[in-house]
């Protein structure tokens, strides 16, 4: 099947876009959608973040809620259409249980394979954190740096690839290079 990468500032309409690309499948489809959700409702601001969009998924999406694990509910999933969002939280996740970045990126890549194997659809979700400022602290660094590579990874692996912006999509493309 396909799977799409929707990448985007936050607040740009990522996850809207992803609910009515699902909600169209669901439309001429009997299979479910499953809804991955990666946030854990660490403040007052994020639980109702998570709440708020608990509210705009459709009663018929399975929602799984699963901050680290990804790849064990990927391999788990046998049919329907699968939304994760997001990889910027689950990044974040995984730095925070220790993981190292050679360790999340080769999880980022496996990710994307099982995407692509399988025989749904899928959409993929990430902010692109690094058209702002350099962060002051190392730790901020590490962060902004490893969701790029594994941006680029998810991008790499997606047939279909979207930045978003004030709710549209602008469609990407790779550059060939051309040896001579």
């Amino acid at each position: 099947m396909s799977f799409t990468f929707l990448v985007g500032g936050a607040k740009s309409g990522k996850s809207k876009i992803a609910l009515d690309i699902a909600k169209k499948y669901e439309m001429y489809a009997n299979d479910p959608v499953r809804f991955i959700a990666t946030a854990i409702p660490g403040d007052q601001e994020m639980t109702a973040k998570i709440e708020r969009h608990i509210k705009e998924r459709p009663a018929t999406f399975i929602t799984i809620e699963e901050p680290v694990d990804i790849i064990g509910v990927l391999n788990q999933i046998t049919e329907g259409f699968v939304i994760i969002d997001c990889f910027t939280l689950w990044v974040n996740n995984l730095l925070e249980a220790g993981l190292s970045d050679a360790e999340i990126l080769d999880q980022a890549k496996e990710a994307a394979t099982i995407c692509n194997k399988k025989s749904w659809s899928s959409v993929l979700i990430s902010n692109e954190v690094g058209a702002g400022i350099v962060p002051a602290n190392n730790y901020t660094r590490r962060y902004r740096d490893l969701l790029g590579n594994v941006n680029q990874v998810l991008a790499l692996y997606a047939q279909n690839n979207y930045f978003v912006i004030a709710g549209k999509l602008l469609p990407l493309s790779g550059i060939e290079v051309i040896d001579g």
